[in-house]
């Protein structure tokens, strides 16, 4: 009910807003009424797909420009990707509040609620000052428009798959940035795709609990299980072992085409995003074959995917004697 309620609500609130922002623009409806472009990029948005029935994205001349739109676009994408489990709280919370029985107990916010909330803005606006840093504005572009496309760029990127930039046209620093996000992707039960946001903290606590040498992974007067902690540090790894082996595949294939924009697209395909540095039409049919497989692992989780592929896991009733390897 959670889902079903807070899906058709917000879908329904970002047309509506949609809608006023680009009524009266000079926009290219194919025939169609404005609601439905409306009710189209909303779903499309919150969904997180990056389908726009514009024949230019969101590059159309009539809305390139109108920061209103965009920022619904960018909520939108935002919703959608952190997961109905926010939702869900959110809704407990607001329970707890108004309920004249419940009134007096006083909710906390779960760790999980916190985690995935710290770790979105931290890639939201560190992505935004990351590319903001590293790329140039056009020659007739503002400095302030420099800087919210670079704010639409770090949003869509997580893996929203809208443009209102020529990604071909970003340096080799700013797109290596954006290929960081699009893997690290939205959260869990969301819409969007990667190796989530969750997953991905957890991974760098790991890194950081050994480099202080502390016994367990913490977040906020919690320990994390190492069961956890070990798979999220595997699906890291093998994901960017993943699209390395992909990249370097498609690279054999295609020795043509630049390798940085054939990581580019293996990033897009992995996380489901759908950007591109314009690069899909000439890949061969191979090329693409091996990008549908990696959108399929990308979709289902890799982590998934791999143990569907390995099976059933045979357990052992032994264990052997340790030893220690040296390291340095």
């Amino acid at each position: 009910t959670t889902i079903i309620v807070s899906t058709l609500l917000i879908e329904l609130c970002g047309a509506v807003l949609l809608y006023f922002s680009w009524e009266g623009r000079d926009i290219n409806l194919m025939g169609e009424p404005l609601w439905w472009h409306s009710l189209f990029h909303s779903v499309s948005a919150f969904c997180n797909a990056g389908f726009s029935t514009f024949p230019m994205n969101l590059m159309e001349p009539g809305i390139r420009l109108c920061h209103t739109g965009q920022a619904v676009i960018m909520t939108l994408i935002v919703c959608g990707g952190l997961g109905f489990g926010i939702y869900k709280e959110l809704y407990a919370r607001l329970v707890n509040r108004f309920t004249a029985r419940h009134r007096r107990l006083r909710m906390q916010w779960t760790p999980y609620f916190r985690l995935v909330m710290i770790t979105t803005g931290i890639l939201l606006i560190g992505g935004t000052l990351a590319i903001f840093t590293v790329s140039a504005p056009h020659a007739s572009e503002p400095l302030a428009q420099h800087f919210w496309n670079c704010l639409f760029d770090s949003v869509t990127a997580r893996t929203a798959g809208f443009n209102i930039s020529d990604y071909s046209r970003y340096l080799p620093a700013a797109s290596l940035i954006m290929c960081g996000l699009m893997v690290v992707g939205g959260s869990p039960g969301g819409t969007a795709g990667g190796m989530r946001t969750t997953t991905c903290a957890i991974a760098g606590a790991e890194i950081l609990r050994i480099l202080q040498g502390r016994e367990h992974v913490e977040f906020f007067r919690r320990r994390i299980d190492q069961r956890t902690v070990a798979r999220c540090v595997i699906t890291v790894v093998v994901s960017c072992a993943w699209i390395g082996c992909f990249t370097i595949l498609i690279c054999s294939l295609e020795p043509a085409l630049s390798s940085l924009d054939i990581f580019f697209e293996n990033c897009s395909a992995f996380a489901t995003v759908g950007v591109s540095r314009g690069i899909t039409p000439h890949l061969g049919d191979p090329s693409k074959y091996l990008l549908i497989i990696n959108m399929l692992a990308g979709r289902v989780g890799l982590f998934a995917f791999l143990i569907a592929l390995a099976g059933t896991p045979t357990p052992r009733h032994y264990r052997y004697p340790s030893v220690k390897i040296p390291l340095t």
